[in-house]
This record gives C-alpha cells, structure tokens and sequence, in this order.
C-alpha cells in the first residue's frame, strides 16, 4: 500500500536543499561564511570536514 498526498507540502516543511563537497562528494549543511557585495553578489565559503579542502560560491542578486 502506498500513501499518496493530495496537497503539496507548504515550503518550511519542504527539506531544505543540501550541497555536496566537490571534491569528495560529503554533504555539506551550511557555509563556513557568508558576505553581501556591494556588487550585488552573495560568496558563500565552504569548507568540508570530511576531505578539509575549501571553496567558495557565489549567487547574483537582481532586484526589480
């Protein structure tokens, strides 16, 4: 038997997305630091503690 839902699950009940180390694959639950640009530009630095190497990533924010 199997449940099925008939209503999608509200978004802060959803699972948050998670990232993966590039390197060695290991989940990774947040950034290690996180900075607003004044060029609009979110960096997020990552650090895995499974594999101990570094990185960082980056999201441009648009505003309307």
């Amino acid at each position: 038997m199997t449940l099925h839902l008939d209503t999608p699950r509200p978004a802060a009940m959803r699972r948050p997305a998670l990232r993966s180390c590039p390197h060695c694959g290991e989940w990774l639950v947040a950034p290690e630091q996180s900075e607003f640009g004044d060029d609009g530009v979110i960096r997020h630095r990552w650090s895995c503690d499974s594999c101990g190497r570094d990185y960082e990533t980056s999201v441009a924010v648009t505003t309307h």
